[in-house]
């Protein structure tokens, strides 16, 4: 899928990707700025290895992406500004089974997603090399983030001064 398609598409409010066996990578502003779009849903796509950036950014709308699709065991990095600005969104899926071994994210990763209160990198977490720059920054309600399906008791963890330093 090019840069730029479905992006400024004032009128969406539904995209859901079936099966595109082949698709090796989502260009570049994929779906940004679509004022209305509501809800993504990617059901298969067991080759995609790459989004690149600012896939769907600036959504004022969008409540819910489901990218259970992502990939089978191959997505390897999402760039920049991924959903970014998403000010309604609530509700994001993205399975472990379509992460390869080894994923980075960028910058700006769900920055700006407003209403979101918790977000669940468990299936992610084991394949996660990176997270860039201001992750989850501009998230104020979000108030849980799981990472791994041993959380450490409180005793575990370290104060907030220690975190500081």
């Amino acid at each position: 899928i090019g840069a730029d398609v479905l992006g400024r598409c004032a009128s969406l409010r539904r995209v859901v990707i079936g099966w595109l066996p082949a698709l090796a990578s989502i260009g570049a502003n994929a779906l940004r700025q679509c004022d209305r779009l509501e809800s993504i849903t990617v059901a298969a796509c067991p080759k995609l290895a790459i989004v690149h950036s600012g896939f769907g950014a600036d959504c004022p709308h969008l409540r819910t992406a489901d990218l259970q699709g992502f990939g089978n065991g191959t997505l390897q990095v999402i760039e920049d500004r991924f959903l970014f600005d998403s000010v309604s969104l609530r509700e994001l899926t993205i399975a472990s089974a379509g992460v390869a071994s080894r994923l980075r994210v960028g910058n700006y990763f769900l920055s700006g997603a407003s209403v979101l209160t918790s977000v669940d990198f468990r299936t992610l977490a084991p394949a996660l090399v990176s997270l860039g720059q201001f992750a989850l920054s501009g998230c104020p309600l979000l108030t849980d983030i799981l990472w791994s399906e041993n959380e450490p008791s409180s005793e575990q963890l370290p104060s907030l001064e220690e975190v500081g330093r």
